[in-house]
C-alpha cells in the first residue's frame, strides 16, 4: 500500500534493495541524527527533572542548578535514543557489539527504494508526511500506516546531498531490479545487454523443451 501511494507521485523507481542493515550502516546512516538529539533532549531532560524533584522535594529547582542538570542528562538521554534507533534499524544496539560485529550483525528487513524525478526529494516527504505521525496530514503514509515518530513507516531522504550518502552507506549500485530497469527505462546499449540475457536463458529453455519433446517421442 505505501508502495501504491509512492507511485502516484510520478515518480520513477530505478533502483529497489531488500536486506538486513549492519549495526555499522546504521550508526552511519543516523549519524547526522546523533548531534541534533543532544540539542533536543537537553531541553526535555531539564524540564522532566524539574517535574520529578519538585514533585518529591516540594519546591522549585532553581534555574541555575536546572541548567546544570541539563546539560549532564541531555547527552545521555540522546545517546540512549540514538541506540534505540539503531537497535529499531539493525535489531542490536551499538553497545551490545564488538567492532567486528557490528559489520555482520543485523536482522530487521529493510526495503530500500530510489526514486527519480524532478522535485523528488520534495514530492516523497509531502507523500509521506510529517515525521510524528500524530502530526502528518490524513492520507499521508505517516498518519495511516506509522505509530510513533520512530515506527513511522517509512524514511526519506531530506536533500539530494543525504540522499546521496544514504544510497553509497546501503550500497544501492547492487540493487535487486537493475536488469529490469536497465531493460526497460535504460539507454539504447543498456537495453541491448539485458535483451541478449533474457534471449541467452530464452533460447536456453527453448532447446531444453525441444530436447525433452525429442526424447519423448524417441
Amino acid at each position: 500500500n505505501i508502495i501504491d501511494l509512492l507511485s502516484a507521485s510520478g515518480m520513477r523507481i530505478v533502483a529497489v534493495r531488500k536486506f538486513c542493515m549492519t549495526v555499522a550502516q546504521a550508526e552511519k546512516f543516523y549519524g547526522p541524527v546523533r548531534e541534533s538529539l543532544k540539542n533536543k533532549f537537553k531541553d526535555i531532560c531539564g524540564e522532566r527533572a524539574a517535574a520529578l524533584l519538585a514533585k518529591e522535594f516540594g519546591f522549585e529547582i532553581p534555574p541555575n542548578l536546572l541548567n546544570s542538570i541539563s546539560i549532564q542528562l541531555g547527552p545521555l538521554m540522546a545517546e540512549s535514543q540514538f541506540e534505540e534507533i539503531v537497535k529499531f534499524m539493525a535489531g542490536y544496539k551499538p553497545s551490545e557489539c564488538t567492532p567486528s560485529e557490528k559489520t555482520v550483525l543485523g536482522n530487521e528487513g529493510c526495503l530500500a527504494m530510489v526514486y527519480e524525478g524532478e522535485n523528488s526529494v520534495k514530492t516523497i516527504r509531502d507523500i509521506l508526511g510529517a515525521t510524528d505521525p500524530n502530526k502528518a496530514k490524513p492520507g499521508s503514509v505517516r498518519r495511516e500506516y506509522g505509530s510513533n515518530i520512530m515506527v513511522n513507516a517509512a524514511h526519506a531522504s531530506d536533500s539530494i546531498e543525504n540522499a546521496r550518502r544514504e544510497i553509497e552507506i546501503i550500497d544501492m549500485g547492487n540493487d535487486d531490479i537493475k536488469t529490469y530497469v536497465d531493460k526497460y527505462y535504460g539507454n539504447m546499449l543498456s537495453r541491448t545487454i539485458a535483451l541478449g540475457t533474457s534471449f541467452t536463458h530464452a533460447r536456453a529453455e527453448f532447446m531444453r523443451k525441444v530436447k525433452n519433446t525429442w526424447m519423448k517421442k524417441t
